[in-house]
């Protein structure tokens, strides 16, 4: 089965069982025998390889939500704990933050995906009275006031007597 990651995939474990003997190297988390079942390049590091049977009597979905702070709501946890063996347990950050497709071997069986609920929530809208009114096109430019048309009459005629006194001091020098 085919999964695709989204890029910046983010709190979620993509859970694999391996059923029968596990291929060589798998356990240890080698980076050659992940790359050879997953089919692309995994961070170690992010994946955890345990045996279901050996979890000391603690069921599959009670080890994720302990060891992953995992939320009860986010999983399947009949599921879960129906798996017997190796399991292989893929968390978000093992895909270095880029979009993938996951398309394993027949090694490991997709089994579920434990996802955080997300908290995200729409913002409300906010209506007031005072938001109403007229949002067309603009009427056009503002018309200057008399106090801006003098300050303009004023620059310009300090332009000009500076010309005149510069020019009458060129001349006179």
């Amino acid at each position: 089965m085919t999964l695709s990651i989204p890029a910046n995939d983010h709190g979620r474990i993509y859970v694999y069982a391996v059923p029968g003997v596990a291929p060589p190297g798998i356990v240890a988390k080698e980076p050659d025998a992940l790359k050879e079942v997953f089919g692309i390049d995994l961070n170690p590091d992010y994946i955890d390889v345990v045996n279901a049977d050996e979890l000391s009597g603690l069921p599959l979905a009670s080890y994720i939500r302990q060891g992953y702070d995992m939320p009860e709501d986010g999983m399947n946890a009949e599921l879960l704990n129906s798996q017997r063996g190796i399991v292989v347990l893929l968390m978000s950050r093992a895909f270095g933050e880029a979009a993938v497709e996951l398309n394993p071997t027949s090694a490991v069986e997709y089994v579920t995906t434990v996802a955080e609920p997300s908290s995200f929530t729409a913002p409300e809208v906010l209506r007031s009275e005072s938001a109403d009114g007229d949002v067309g096109p603009g009427k056009g430019r503002k018309v200057p006031s008399d106090a801006a048309l003098s300050g303009r009459v004023a620059m310009i005629a300090l332009v000009v007597l500076f010309a005149v006194v510069g020019l009458m001091l060129w001349v006179a020098a």
